[in-house]
């Protein structure tokens, strides 16, 4: 068999409500024939073991291995051992990636033989993308692709050191014995990707982004999103110190240093300083000691181009002034809005702080705050500040932007209400409004942004504002006719939401427009004249609404229309997710979202634990038999289709008796038939994988099947499968 171009490595840990799409968009990838897929399963005790060991045994390019929870690195290094692919793609078990993102990277590699290949990557919120500070400090000046080159050529690359957004040429991972190092010490992707960068003079980097970093927004918090614990202060601090290390036996230039160490200083030990108050007194010591150990090899003129807070932080590190840190981390978001010298500040320092200076430095934000509106303007109220800024005396401009990127002036009314004329709109369709802040020291610009969408209805035409990428606003104009399209009722089956509805003129397609990148998808509409308006019907596949990374979008037809709206709001569970059908702006939103707990779902999950509690408790069976049974049960609950698996039930259990489970082909036609409830077990002898806690032979799973066929567990899952849990 060839073996594969490439080798995804993903380290699972308790993701469950991100993890399957997460690896549909590996299994969506445009170079899925030349790809495996290594999931290590770090014991996770939720439901990923079952979801990884689902994709495993459904899909031939993915293998799983369960193994007990040791940490990110070592599951990494499992995985490099066992990778077989050309290049290497680390991928972590809650991110996304574009469908032609592996493969661009890969042609990328095999035209310059490259060792690394890197792109620039954005943070990913459930329904928005930012850029990252790595992308403005490492990439934002880089517009077209990049061949090959080394560090030292482009050191504010030395900004980015995530493993994720890069491919690994695995001949070169090899020769230079190259690995994660070991132990349950976070942030472990430094040092690997510095010791990479120190090895090689071919990294080539392409213009576009690819990755998408997850913010996760549940109680579930990623590493990047702890920075209040103090093992994470103290990781940070170890894998500073290895970094440190790589430095020195390196041969960078003095250039190339002073980057990362600008680094460290600016936003590594910055990101927790801000927070030094917080920690526990009994680690102050330990904490100002080990930072001493890494800001001592920093030149002074790195030190220089911080801002006053980060200046009199490490001056207080220096010292070891214990009081001063706690006092002054304090003060951090205070000085941002209010800048001032704190009246428990030390006058020593004082010769450090220069607000003016900080805040040229310091980006404009600009937001939309309200929005009115007549016949001739629009009226956007909007505030802006600038960090360390404060109330200093200033006056704004703003213009219009259109996508020829041409330049309108706006007026103001007072100095923080735009006036944009309607005709303006009208003539450009669209848009986005730049705001220009412009004192006597400097002067700024930005994008307005957007913190909600809204639309604004005329008589011919509507006007939409709108969110785009870094919540930015914008401006566009639909025009409308006397159209109404309602939606009566949708229905979920296989996989494909069903349209039923009824039009006033005759509809023949709809398309879904994803609400970030504009991205369209078109469906035939079927339609029946009724009197005087129309029966429409039409389907929506949901692996469509999956096949993005910000997964919202609006319903509108392709003729002029004035709305389409529903009856009623649509609510729908599958596996982790959630996808909610309602009104908004004239059109239909379509948002998947990840089953959040509110009251009634969690009803529904408590329902389910107590039905599992009573199956994995029955006395009838052996602690042997209740363990696989719990699995069993477990793997049912995570594959089950929701309206397929109630139905099946239904339409099957008396049929279950009828096999004889001790003849092998009578026992693979039930696990065939079973699916898609419980179909990994389809595969389990030809693959000879388990799906339980432990390893359980064929006949052990024969057996638990014969039981459940005329026992209990069938009996409750009838129960289950029964209750409207799954449809609103």
């Amino acid at each position: 068999m060839e073996s594969p171009k490439i080798s995804v490595i993903v380290p699972i840990y308790n993701v469950e409500e991100y993890l399957e799409e997460s690896l549909i968009c590996l299994l969506n990838q445009t170079f899925i024939k030349n790809m495996e897929i290594i999931m290590i399963d770090d014991g996770s005790s939720d439901n990923s073991r079952y979801i990884s060991e689902k994709y495993a045994l459904d899909y031939e390019k993915f293998h799983v291995i369960h193994k007990k929870n040791e940490g990110q690195a070592i599951a990494r290094n499992l995985g490099l051992d066992l990778a077989k692919g050309e290049y290497i793609q680390f991928f972590d078990s809650d991110d996304y990636i574009d469908s032609q993102g592996i493969e661009r990277l890969y042609k990328l590699a095999k035209k310059n033989d490259s060792d690394i290949v890197t792109s620039s990557f954005v943070r990913l919120r459930r329904y928005n993308i930012t850029d990252s500070l790595y992308f403005k400090k490492g990439y934002k000046n880089i517009d077209k692709d990049i061949d090959a080159v080394k560090i030292e050529e482009y050191p504010e690359l030395l900004w980015d050191i995530l493993v994720c957004n890069k491919l690994y040429k695995r001949e070169f991972i090899e020769k230079n014995n190259l690995r994660f190092n070991e132990g349950r010490v976070l942030y472990e992707d430094g040092p690997f990707a510095l010791r990479a960068y120190t090895l090689t003079d071919k990294i080539s980097v392409s213009k576009d982004t690819f990755y998408y970093w997850r913010i996760r927004e549940s109680n579930n918090l990623s590493t990047t999103q702890q920075r209040f614990k103090i093992k994470n202060f103290k990781d940070r601090l170890k894998n500073l110190n290895v970094s440190k290390e790589i430095l020195i036996q390196s041969d960078f230039s003095e250039k190339t240093n002073k980057e990362l160490y600008f680094k460290w200083v600016y936003h590594d030990l910055n990101a927790f300083y801000r927070n030094f108050h917080k920690y526990d007194e009994k680690y102050f010591r330990e904490l100002v000691e080990k930072t001493n150990e890494i800001i001592s090899i920093i030149p002074e003129d790195v030190m220089d181009r911080l801002n006053s807070f980060q200046k009199v932080i490490y001056k207080m590190v220096e010292e070891g002034d214990i009081e001063g840190l706690v006092n002054f981390s304090s003060h951090y978001t205070e000085l941002m809005d209010n800048p001032h010298i704190p009246e428990d500040l030390d006058e020593k320092y004082f010769k450090y702080i220069d607000f003016i200076k900080d805040a040229s430095e310091e980006e404009l934000i600009a937001k939309k705050e309200e929005i009115d509106f007549d016949e001739k303007n629009l009226y956007i109220a909007f505030s802006e500040k600038i960090k360390y800024m404060g109330d200093y005396p200033h006056k704004n401009k703003a213009k219009f932007l259109d996508n020829n990127n041409e330049e309108y002036p706006l007026d103001l009314n007072g100095n923080n209400q735009i006036i944009l004329p309607i005709n303006i709109i009208q003539e450009k369709k669209h848009g986005k409004i730049i705001i220009q802040y412009i004192c006597n020291k400097f002067k700024k610009e930005c994008y307005l942004k957007n913190p909600k969408r809204e639309i604004l209805e005329f008589d011919e035409f509507d006007i939409q504002i709108g969110i785009l990428k870094n919540k930015l606003l914008s401006i566009d104009l639909r025009e409308t006719e006397d159209v109404f399209i309602t939606i009566d009722n949708i229905e979920f089956n296989n996989n494909t939401f069903e349209f039923h509805g009824k039009s006033n003129e005759k509809i023949v397609n709809v398309y879904i427009e994803n609400l970030l990148n504009f991205d369209k998808i078109k469906y035939p509409v079927t339609y029946k004249k009724n009197l005087e308006e129309y029966d429409i019907k039409f389907a929506i596949q949901y692996r469509d609404i999956l096949n993005q990374a910000v997964k919202k979008w609006e319903i509108f037809c392709e003729s002029k229309f004035k709305s389409i709206q529903l009856r009623k709001k649509f609510k729908f569970y599958n596996g982790n997710s959630k996808i909610v059908f309602k009104n908004a702006r004239n059109k239909i939103l379509i948002e998947d979202d990840v089953f959040r707990n509110t009251e009634e779902e969690l009803k529904i999950a408590e329902d389910i634990k107590n039905l599992r509690n009573e199956i994995e408790s029955t006395k009838s069976q052996s602690d042997k038999e209740k363990a696989t049974v719990a699995n069993v049960w477990h793997l049912v609950e995570m594959t089950k289709k929701q309206l397929e698996l109630r139905e099946f039930f239904e339409e099957n259990l008396d049929d279950f008796p009828k096999y004889d489970l001790d003849d092998e082909e009578q026992f693979v036609e039930l696990l065939e038939k079973l699916k898609p409830a419980i179909s990994t077990f389809t595969r389990y002898s030809k693959h000879n994988m388990t799906i339980s806690i432990s390893p359980k032979s064929d006949a052990l799973i024969k057996e638990v099947m014969r039981k459940s066929g005329r026992g209990k567990l069938v009996s409750k899952i009838e129960q289950i499968s029964k209750k409207e849990y799954f449809i609103e």
